[in-house]
């Protein structure tokens, strides 16, 4: 059976949606920034400013970061934080907070970063989004010397599908929200040279702190006209997976779609049995049936792509009920865009 071709869109915020579903039920009112640093957060990855009233953790996402902070963000990603606290790294800087020489003096040593200048890092600069991107890259084993510009860290990290084209030259606004979505989506990307994702880097270190989230992603197989043939399965380091995974309902662009699913492994491995090598632990095997002349006439939300043609978005919303090993169940709600442009053979 030949795949047909199926191109996600470029939306970073709603890839993140996708890409990292906690088993607990997000507000609705939560942002994307929001849900993926508290997504880093469950993982141990990400630490706020403080606690709020009610004793949960203050993010303050709205903010633009300093360079020290920013590498604190970075190494703390990477699972390294007790690890360079514990450390005794010297640095040539001297404009770095006390706080920050543990976690700059890491970065520095394991070349995740560099000064600006002989003995100055910058350290209560704000951070610009080249620069973040460029200690992520890094991260992820690749050489601003060899493999990117720092100065357009972006064009490598699109490439990676770390970002998806909303960092240029000219991006003005960058947030510690901004930074924990390029965190959270920088779990999946792959490192250099190993075919490994951070997040399984990760979780074979022992750098994740135990929780019982799962981290899941979304695929279109196949797709004809008026229907589209998904898989769910979990990313590669995931935490945990879920036993059982219910679609209960599906619109498209607010158009109410008729579900054919498999609902565990084993039955979605016999529904389609490209899934066990495509997608290992597909925990649900989903064909949608929908009117695709009215959902694409119903779209609010269009794609220009890189070669000029501009494509109507499919936002495709489910309404999940999965299943836990240890037998809880949890609901998923979430949004995907995705646009076709062609059937293929």
């Amino acid at each position: 059976m030949k795949r047909t071709r199926f191109a996600a869109a470029a939306a970073a915020v709603i890839m993140t949606f996708a890409l990292f579903a906690p088993a607990v039920a997000a507000d609705e009112t939560t942002t994307p920034e929001a849900y993926a640093a508290d997504v880093l957060y469950q993982l141990g990855l990400f630490q706020g400013v403080g606690t709020d009233e009610n004793g949960q953790p203050n993010f303050d996402l709205n903010r633009t970061p300093t360079r020290q902070e920013a590498v604190t963000m970075l190494v703390r990603l990477l699972g390294k934080d007790a690890e360079a606290k514990a450390g005794s790294y010297k640095i040539p800087f001297t404009d770095v907070a006390d706080w920050a020489k543990p976690y700059v003096g890491y970065a520095y040593a394991n070349k995740l970063t560099l000064g600006t200048g002989a003995t100055t890092f910058g350290g209560a600069d704000t951070v610009t989004p080249a620069q973040y991107l460029t200690f992520v890259l890094r991260a992820l084993g690749y050489s601003s010397q060899e493999d990117f510009e720092w100065n357009a860290a972006w064009e490598l990290s699109d490439a990676l599908e770390i970002t998806y084209g909303e960092y240029t030259a000219e991006t003005k606004s960058f947030t510690r929200g901004n930074v924990a979505m390029i965190s959270a989506s920088a779990l999946g990307g792959t490192m250099k040279n190993t075919g490994l994702t951070l997040l399984t880097f990760l979780k074979d270190a022992g750098a994740l702190k135990k929780t019982d989230l799962v981290l899941m992603n979304f695929e279109v197989v196949s797709a004809k006209t008026n229907e589209l043939d998904i898989a769910f399965f979990p990313i590669p380091g995931s935490p945990n997976t879920y036993t059982v995974f219910q679609v209960n309902s599906a619109t498209i662009n607010g158009q109410t779609a008729k579900l054919d699913q498999a609902t565990n492994t084993k039955a979605a491995y016999a529904k389609n049995k490209e899934l066990e090598s495509l997608y290992p632990g597909a925990f649900n095997y989903t064909v949608i049936s929908y009117q695709e002349e009215a959902a694409l006439g119903a779209a609010t939300q269009f794609y220009d792509s890189p070669w000029g043609q501009k494509f109507p978005l499919l936002l495709v919303t489910f309404d999940c009920t999965a299943t836990l090993p240890d037998g809880r169940t949890v609901p998923e709600t979430f949004t995907e865009a995705i646009y076709l442009d062609n059937y293929g053979q």
